[in-house]
């Protein structure tokens, strides 16, 4: 399996190459479009990580709201100040499978 080192950047082949990754610190940030609030809480994850950026609550939240899809975005506002991130996206997926299930 390959191993993916994001903090230096490096990612290493199954025959134990390392391979220095240059990425762009002008790589667009996620967008939820059309994938689970879950999943796409797990992408904004890997992309702080991938490009180094500070991953504290206020910038994983900052990150995560600019690319919610828009609906979600509205509901994600109104309990914002009020929820830790981890529970702003549990509210929001079971916002999203009651949606589902009407």
């Amino acid at each position: 399996m390959s191993e993916i080192n994001f903090p230096n950047h490096i990612l290493t082949l199954l025959d134990g190459t390392d391979i220095l990754l240059n990425i762009s610190q002008e790589f667009l940030s996620p967008k939820q479009i059309s994938i689970p609030v879950k999943e796409y809480y797990k992408m904004v994850k890997y992309y702080i990580t991938a490009l180094d950026i500070n991953n504290n609550e206020i910038y994983l939240k900052e990150y995560f709201l600019y690319g919610l899809f828009h609906n979600n975005q509205l509901e994600a506002r109104r309990y914002e100040t009020d929820l830790s991130l981890d529970e702003l996206v549990a509210k929001l997926s079971v916002i999203e499978n009651n949606k589902k299930n009407k």
